[in-house]
């Protein structure tokens, strides 16, 4: 009789349990005719939708054929050639998966750096989840060949480093979320290379909010369901998010368990000014009289 009993609490429990993970999956998202969902704007500001990187669906982010995280993180690709001088010491350093090249030291250094990035943090992380793999191409030293960072998440969609457009007429020069608000230049610089990662991140953020909003776990980390699938969370460890906000910071991000989405984790009131998409250059920026 007791043994019913017990099995009898053991399943209500468990049913309780299970009710309360799924409530609190159904909180934040409803699917409307098999299209991703999307959150509450007045706990969340979405910003997949300004992202350059044109993602029709979650699905764009996922490599085919593949479905461990590992396989879907956002790759950073250095293009280059053996003679050129620049970063030369970078490039020899990066690895190069076709050859079977592993990284070198200063590679490891500009990896750690990308995660620094990432997590919105001066110091050295110790990151438990991967962030992003970083490796080289060698291209044709021909009379066109040039320097080129590459950033690709899932099958096709990438982001370029260089400035589209003709460079030398600013009215046909490549102005966009990159240079206006993340102030990319594209002149090889570290510190310029790593404007570009950060906007590059931003590109496959899905959106921003605030950490209160963010349910913390047992195991201290700090989670929210993913739009992808049930069962994609993005996730914070406690660890780094105070790490972040001793150095005084007011944001981070949280990595998603299945895709290359990210989100951008608040924990202040001051908004980051270099993630509001909304003042986007006008249209007739160039239509200036031709005295000028």
């Amino acid at each position: 009789m007791y043994k019913y009993l017990l099995l009898i609490i053991l399943i209500i429990i468990f049913y309780i349990l299970r009710k309360k993970n799924i409530d609190f999956y159904n909180d934040y998202y409803t699917y409307t005719n098999g299209k991703p969902p999307s959150l509450s704007d007045k706990i969340f500001k979405n910003l997949i939708k300004e992202s350059n990187m044109d993602l029709d669906t979650y699905d764009d982010l996922i490599a085919p054929g593949l479905s461990d995280a590992y396989d879907n993180l956002p790759t950073l690709t250095f293009k280059s050639f053996e003679s050129c001088p620049n970063l030369y010491s970078l490039f020899q350093n990066l690895k190069d998966s076709n050859n079977g090249e592993g990284e070198g030291l200063e590679a490891i250094k500009f990896r750690n750096e990308c995660e620094k990035i990432f997590y919105n943090s001066d110091s050295f992380i110790k990151i438990e989840h991967p962030i992003i793999d970083v490796n080289k191409v060698k291209v044709n030293n021909g009379s066109r060949a040039k320097q080129d960072f590459e950033f690709s998440v899932g099958s096709s969609k990438t982001l370029n480093y260089n400035m589209a457009g003709d460079v030398r007429n600013f009215c046909h020069m490549e102005k966009n979320i990159k240079q206006i608000n993340f102030g990319v230049k594209s002149d090889f610089t570290m510190e310029d290379i790593y404007r570009f990662v950060d906007y590059c991140f931003t590109q496959v953020c899905f959106g921003m909010i605030y950490i209160e909003d963010m349910k913390l776990l047992d195991n201290h980390y700090r989670v929210l369901p993913s739009p992808h699938r049930k069962g994609s969370f993005f996730i914070l460890p406690e660890r780094i998010r105070y790490q972040v906000a001793k150095e005084g910071k007011y944001y981070t991000r949280a990595k998603c368990n299945t895709t290359g989405l990210n989100i951008i984790v608040l924990f202040g009131n001051k908004f980051p000014e270099k993630f509001d998409y909304i003042n986007k250059p006008l249209t007739k920026l160039c239509n200036v009289p031709s005295f000028l």
